[in-house]
């Protein structure tokens, strides 16, 4: 009898990072380079924009005498604070200024209408490697591939997009995460806790900022109001990781003791395959044990540690007794000690 079969984490596994970077980056290393996750691979500079200022309105003068009032040539860097237009009041014995409010550039003034217009300052931008690793690839003006030694958890059911933090414990293990357990603290932030999540705590969380939420589960009709009007890979500006899938259910305990094993630490979320990326050992050698796909098709076999899929006894754990092939049902003893018998769809064997 075949049924599906799943992974819900993988140890000392390699990964690759494509870390992204923009067009004409400079790239910081070569192929062969050991990085560790504050080393920066790539720079590159972004252009923020434009504002323009209407100096006419601001003295209350005539456009015609506008140009009489600049301090600064058209092509000048100015700095915030400096001051950019100057007009001479009581014969003067008074001036009032305009300062710029921004780092940036005066490119134009516009004489018909009175207004000058600036150029914010290019902001430089960093990509980080993240992670101890060791640089496998590099496509110019795409990504750096960092190879790494990982951990991965690999979650029932999740949205969002990727994400990237680090990661800290909340609340308690078997009791569902509310809504005043999430503080100013947690922006920026993975946290992982709880035996679900409420609609109110996970609406609570995005407002201050977490990045993403790993727990037990969340109901079925919360999920559906979540996930956004293009799917479960839209950005709702939070992602989540229900590791047991739908319903309020613990985390099995060796994942739980993986994801404590990486509190503080930086952590990735891919939303493709449902997956929670965290460092392994810095010891760890890059082998050949790459990461493996999650869900599969197996045969089921008597001592197999399944999980149940049947309302009745939805996402607890236990063993294979026996088979029935005619009828395509399996006994299985929970946890618990209590013998059920359910069809073979109704379970996923834990690999």
């Amino acid at each position: 009898m075949i049924t599906y079969a799943k992974r819900y984490y993988q140890k000392d596994v390699i990964y690759r990072f494509n870390r992204l970077v923009g067009l004409q980056s400079d790239i910081k290393v070569s192929v062969g380079d050991e990085v560790s996750p504050e080393t920066i691979v790539a720079t590159s500079w972004r252009r923020a924009g434009f504002r323009t200022f209407n100096i006419a309105q601001m003295f209350g003068v005539d456009v015609s005498q506008v140009s009489n009032t600049l301090v600064k040539t058209i092509g000048t860097r100015v700095y915030s604070g400096e001051v950019l237009a100057r007009k001479k009041q009581l014969f003067g014995l008074r001036e009032q200024v305009f300062k710029s409010p921004m780092n940036g550039i005066f490119i134009s003034f516009d004489p018909d209408s009175g207004r000058i217009t600036m150029q914010y300052l290019p902001e430089e931008q960093k990509a980080i490697a993240g992670v101890f690793g060791k640089i496998l690839e590099i496509q110019p003006d795409k990504f750096v591939g960092i190879d790494a030694a990982v951990n991965t958890i690999h979650s029932t059911i999740s949205f969002g997009i990727q994400r990237e933090g680090s990661l800290v414990e909340i609340g308690y293990k078997d009791i569902p995460l509310q809504a005043d357990q999430f503080t100013a603290g947690h922006e920026g932030k993975i946290v992982f806790g709880g035996s679900g999540i409420t609609l109110d705590a996970l609406y609570k969380a995005l407002s201050v900022g977490v990045q993403a939420v790993v727990t037990g589960g969340v109901h079925y009709e919360d999920f559906l109001r979540l996930t956004g009007s293009k799917g479960r890979f839209e950005n709702v500006g939070i992602s989540l990781l229900a590791i047991e899938g739908y319903g309020m259910s613990e985390i099995s305990s060796v994942v739980y003791d993986m994801l404590k094993e990486s509190t503080q630490q930086r952590v990735f979320f891919e939303p493709e395959d449902s997956m929670l990326i965290m460092p392994a050992s810095r010891t760890a050698s890059l082998g050949t044990n790459r990461v493996k796909e999650w869900r599969e098709f197996r045969s089921v076999a008597n001592g197999d540690s399944v999980r149940i899929l049947h309302n009745d006894y939805y996402a607890q754990h236990g063993i294979v007794k026996s088979l029935d092939v005619k009828n395509e049902l399996v006994s299985v003893v929970l946890r618990d000690g209590i013998e059920i018998v359910v069809p073979v769809t109704d379970l996923e064997i834990i690999i």
